[in-house]
């Protein structure tokens, strides 16, 4: 509705008119969510962006204690 690009994480729930989605308040730190209730009238664009391997802040360190 004002044009803001949400960061999804995941969504916990999808009902005949309306989508709940978690997104990143900051998709550089992506330490703190929001849930969202958004209709899908509102929606007029999804972009898929697989971010490059360094940029993911999920993984797992096997060398440390």
């Amino acid at each position: 509705m004002d044009g803001t690009t949400l960061d999804l994480c995941h969504i916990p729930g999808i009902e005949a008119r309306w989508v709940a989605a978690e997104v990143y308040r900051d998709r550089e730190t992506c330490d703190e969510m929001d849930l969202m209730f958004v209709p899908y009238g509102l929606i007029t664009r999804i972009t898929v962006s697989m971010w490059h391997r360094n940029q993911r802040p999920i993984g797992f360190n096997l060398g440390g204690a």
